[in-house]
């Protein structure tokens, strides 16, 4: 019986699709995550006393967690805002899904 495992999911808005791509393609690259999503964003946020609206692209990453913290290193040591957001998400996915993101993490 095959039980559902937990994986770390990571929410990282970027400037531009290419900054969220680079980011993801690096970390895949690095057997760090399994995979990501570049997912375009309309983002609404106060910055030095006023309202922001613009587009964003948002880097969503799967990996696990024993890789986690070295995710939220990369992505903290190359993404090109002052104060990022590196979110982290415990997700509970199907145990097959989960051995494949193990596998493609080199965590097996």
């Amino acid at each position: 019986d095959a039980r559902p495992v937990d994986l770390v999911l990571f929410y990282v808005p970027c400037p531009s699709a290419a900054v969220a791509r680079s980011l993801v393609r690096s970390l895949v690259l690095a057997r760090r995550i399994a995979c990501g999503n570049v997912v375009a964003a309309d983002s609404m946020y106060r910055w030095s006393g006023t309202i922001a609206e613009e587009s964003e692209w948002v880097a969503v990453m799967k990996t696990t967690e024993p890789l986690a913290d070295l995710v939220a290193a990369s992505i903290a040591e190359h993404h090109p805002y002052s104060v990022p957001c590196i979110g982290r998400i415990v997700m509970t996915v199907n145990a097959e899904y989960g051995t494949w993101v193990a596998n493609q993490c080199g965590d097996v």
